[in-house]
């Protein structure tokens, strides 16, 4: 690991940035390190707008800067950051530009004579899965290398994780206190979405998120300014730039909205006034409209319209409902982000929650880049032991897979059986497959579904936290152990419960849920992690269980044909005839010895005697069998049908356990969320070493 002496921390937000710097103080113990502290960005001012621009001339320009001198721009943007699933290459550049721009004044106004000593970091909000991260990630990594300044490896930590460590530090909270450990809600609101984190003792923190930002409200007062005014409209269209003054004037609208909020005397007068052309003026008196604009259904959900103050409440109001129901405490409720300055989210917050519960953050834009460098520092510190601890506990899960995959490819198996399977072959039993190939066929098309259904991954969930809960009291010893090698035997392992934090991090991508916005926020998208590994296991399933039927059905005929041969050529009549009367067991046994797929039915009987029985009685996967024989052999699938599962459930396990890619890929698959709860239980220790 590499040896930084400083952390810079970049809150990237939708409506703005802030940046701040921590010394990692390698030798201090954590009750002794200098607190963070916030980093001028352009001169003089530590927060600027998230706002971009580029001049005719070539230069580039961030903050307040970018939204002046507007005729001189050909490129102008505000409040655009967004998912990078959801970014077009016009986008990647964009932000590619503004962060470059960003950490080259940063460096530039604080002397960093050299990013060798930096470990930077940035945010990104909490609904974000990892493989979104991975991609914001590499567009920042790439945007630094444009600006040579080579390879710079970057961290992305989750705003909401920064939030809490912030907390930590600002409210001097310990594992310990009652506030913690009874539980305490963060509630972010920023200018493009609501985030809220909910924390207790040593638990996963729980999230949850809205697509509500302050950014709607400028937009609509926006609107209200042009009020259907034809001239200013037809004037604002023949402007060659128009998108750079409607981004400008929105920014003055938002501007003025902060004014209005941050102003102690509401009846101040609060306009926003821009010419546009000779006689044409954009007007909107802010401090007029304001309440309309909060109070106008703007906003889609579920099929019903609701407005900004509206969607505010809604969102306290489901916070509480999710944790009730839940059983979750509340102890104290935080609020924070650049919008919630709006002194009528602070009565909600009472109304709701309790006057005494809740605390306003008097800081709020800086919270999340305070807390990132917080964060960072903490994982640089601790990484040593990290690494222990992420090694012997992947050692814990390989060594125990066993464990696992039995239940887990029981569970599957019986899925596949019970609900694509048998519903097949009695349609086959009933004639409405002409073969069993054409069965076959269907039955691999539909199990094609159940690779990414929500049952099948609610089905290994349940299995992995069963499977990690088992195995809690091994890891808690042995991250015990190798706590006490590195700080001594008076560490106590409430601090770092890492399967506690890790069931609860795989379970969080289905316990906040609300109806309000469920596909915007999943902390953990496990379904996106081991799909693959998943669809390989059903893939595998499938085949196998078609597999050892067809099989069983052409080993019957074989025994059929034997038993024939040897009584007809009178070597063995009686013989003969017992062996035809009794295929259907014989098959049964044989079958159940292993004989579940062609290749060992050929090593059974020989390659010639399959090829023999085709050239007789045909091919049985592509024979028309008769409506009789279809139906009595499935009469004799259903007879064994317990003891075809169980012989399904002990080879799949066995394959399974000897097929080291697939163990390889499922232990690896949960190296993200593995990574993600050391982090968090670290930085709750660190906090305290």
């Amino acid at each position: 690991m590499k040896n930084y002496k400083h952390v810079l921390a970049i809150d990237l937000g939708h409506g703005e940035t802030s940046a701040a710097i921590a010394d990692i103080e390698y030798n201090k113990p954590a009750t002794n390190l200098k607190d963070p502290f916030d980093c001028c960005i352009v001169y003089g001012l530590h927060i600027i707008p998230t706002a971009y621009a580029e001049l005719k001339n070539g230069s580039k320009l961030i903050g307040v800067d970018a939204l002046r001198n507007s005729n001189e721009k050909t490129i102008l943007s505000v409040c655009f950051k967004r998912k990078p699933n959801e970014m077009n290459e016009f986008d990647k550049n964009l932000i590619k530009s503004y962060f470059r721009e960003v950490v080259v004044s940063v460096a530039n106004i604080n002397n960093i004579v050299s990013m060798e000593d930096y470990k930077i970091v940035v945010g990104c909000p909490s609904g974000w899965n990892n493989k979104e991260i991975t991609r914001y990630k590499s567009i920042l990594e790439d945007s630094l290398k444009e600006s040579f300044m080579g390879d710079i490896d970057i961290n992305i930590i989750k705003e909401s994780k920064a939030a809490i460590v912030n907390a930590a530090k600002r409210y001097k909270l310990r594992m310990s206190d009652t506030a913690i450990n009874e539980g305490i809600v963060i509630i972010d609101f920023g200018s493009s979405t609501t985030d809220i984190t909910y924390i207790r003792g040593i638990d996963e923190p729980l999230n949850m998120g809205f697509e509500l930002g302050a950014s709607k409200i400028e937009k609509e007062i926006y609107e209200y300014g042009l009020n259907d005014d034809l001239k200013l409209k037809e004037e604002l269209n023949k402007i060659k730039n128009k998108e750079v003054i409607q981004t400008n004037i929105e920014f003055e609208c938002r501007e003025a909205k902060e004014k209005y909020f941050s102003s102690i005397e509401k009846n101040n007068k609060i306009d926003v006034t821009k010419k546009i052309s000779k006689g044409v003026y954009f007007e909107v008196a802010v401090d007029e409209i304001i309440e309309s604009v909060l109070a106008k259904r703007i906003i889609i959900k579920n099929n019903n319209n609701y407005s900004w103050k509206e969607c505010c409440e809604l969102i306290m109001l489901e916070i509480k409902k999710v944790l009730e129901n839940q059983n979750k405490g509340i102890n104290t409720v935080i609020l924070t982000g650049g919008a919630s300055c709006m002194d009528f989210i602070h009565e909600y917050g009472k109304k709701i929650f309790g006057k005494d519960k809740f605390i306003p953050d008097s800081e709020p834009s800086y919270c999340i880049s305070r807390g990132l460098a917080l964060a960072a520092r903490a994982d640089i510190r601790s990484g040593n032991i990290k690494q222990k601890v992420f090694d012997e506990v992947k050692k814990i899960l390989n060594d125990n897979y066993k464990n696992l995959i039995e239940p887990l490819s029981k569970n599957i198996c019986d899925n596949v059986y019970v609900n694509i399977i048998k519903p097949h072959l009695i349609n086959w039993s009933n004639g409405k497959y002409k073969t069993l190939r054409s069965m076959t066929e269907s039955v691999n098309k539909e199990s094609e579904k159940l690779k990414g259904s929500s049952e099948i991954n609610k089905l290994v969930v349940e299995e992995l936290v069963k499977w990690l809960s088992s195995l809690s009291n091994i890891i808690t010893d042995k991250v015990n152990s190798l706590f006490a090698e590195e700080y001594g035997a008076n560490i106590s392992s409430n601090k770092v419960d890492v399967a506690k934090s890790l069931c609860s991090n795989i379970k969080s991508s289905k316990d906040l849920d609300p109806n309000f916005n469920p596909k915007e926020y999943a902390d953990f998208d496990l379904a996106a992690d081991i799909s693959e590994v998943v669809g390989s296991i059903v893939a595998w399933i499938v085949s196998a269980i078609v597999g050892f039927i067809v099989s069983y059905i052409i080993v019957l005929i074989c025994l059929f044909i034997i038993g024939f041969i040897i009584g007809a050529t009178g070597i063995g009549l009686p013989v003969g005839i017992w062996i035809a009367s009794n295929a259907f067991w014989i098959a049964a046994a044989i079958a159940f010895a292993g004989v579940d797929l062609y290749t060992e039915i050929a090593s059974k009987f020989g390659q010639g005697t399959a090829d023999f029985v085709k050239k007789i009685v045909g091919d049985p996967e592509t024979k028309e069998f008769t409506l009789e024989k279809r139906k009595k052999y499935y009469r004799k699938i259903l007879e064994n049908e317990k003891k075809i599962k169980e012989n399904m459930y002990l080879n799949i396990g066995e394959q399974f356990e000897k097929d080291n890619k697939i163990k390889e890929k499922f232990i690896n698959s949960i190296d993200f969320v593995l990574k993600d709860s050391i982090d968090l239980a670290m930085r709750y220790a660190s906090l305290e070493l």
